[in-house]
């Protein structure tokens, strides 16, 4: 729980906490990007007739889960094979996207806003 100052005490740093809102979008999205060593970098983002150039890349992380698949029927083709990236667009609106590596495909989940 953040104190009503909004400063987080459980790292005694001080540090501000933002509290974030997120808006769903589930669509797939045109990415130009390049190939970096192990992974793809973003550069930029189309998708319903607009388009975003993206100047900072927040986080990325992978995801082999096995979403959905009932547990006593796992195998290893059921695996996800996402690389997760969570940018920062040139006119400060941030993004939550992934690369789908089994059916080469870009998706963007979310817009994160600040609240």
């Amino acid at each position: 729980m953040v104190p009503e100052d909004g400063k987080d005490r459980s790292t005694g740093s001080g540090t501000q906490r933002k509290l974030l809102q997120s808006r769903f979008i589930g669509s797939p999205v045109k990415v130009e990007y390049s190939q970096e060593p192990g992974y793809k970098r973003p550069l930029s983002l189309s998708w319903d007739g607009g388009q975003a150039a993206v100047s900072e890349i927040l986080s990325r992380w992978d995801d082999w889960g096995f979403g959905s698949a009932p547990p006593k029927r796992r195998h290893w083709w059921q695996r996800r094979h996402r690389t997760y990236y969570r940018v920062k667009t040139a006119d400060g609106r941030t993004f939550e996207l992934y690369y789908d590596r089994s059916r080469r495909e870009w998706f963007l989940t979310r817009e994160l806003m600040e609240v």
